[in-house]
């Protein structure tokens, strides 16, 4: 598990606020995280990606660890809910229930979550018109980001 203090701190020892990856390992629980950041200010982040493996292989099914991550994920801007599991290639799909409206697009989060415990979190507009989605950045504070990847490592 990465612990919220120890995002924080790697987070407040970054320089620069352009674009960048972070990517660590927790030494203690073998978990990393790669942050795929946009912009980075003193208050929070602007992401493409958010990327979590847990140290060892999950004891949970992938069905109860969605449901487990759909409870204790508070910090995005929509409730998180499974849109779909693949038992046979062992992934998992979450998606914001109900996603935000924005004119006639839809934003929304996405988790994909594999049963080797990765778990990749995106955010995507898509059109009702066209039916086409493309990932956009989404911004997180720093303590809500460390939220999710404690909650995704542990």
């Amino acid at each position: 598990m990465i612990h919220v203090d120890t995002l924080l701190e790697k987070l407040a020892n970054l320089t620069s606020s352009s674009k960048q990856t972070l990517v660590f390992t927790d030494p203690v629980s073998a978990a990393s995280v790669k942050l795929e950041i946009d912009q980075l200010d003193s208050l929070a982040c602007q992401l493409w990606d958010v990327e979590v493996v847990t140290g060892k292989t999950p004891a949970l099914s992938l069905n109860d660890r969605t449901q487990l991550i759909s409870q204790k994920i508070t910090g995005l801007l929509e409730p998180i809910k499974t849109l779909e599991i693949d038992p046979l290639r062992g992934i998992a799909q979450l998606r914001s229930d109900p996603p935000a409206q924005k004119n006639k697009e839809r934003l929304y989060y996405e988790l994909l979550m594999e049963k080797t415990g990765r778990t990749t979190v995106r955010r995507y507009e898509g059109s009702y018109v066209s039916m086409e989605r493309k990932r956009i950045p989404f911004t997180l504070t720093r303590e809500a980001l460390a939220k999710l990847v404690s909650d995704l490592s542990s």
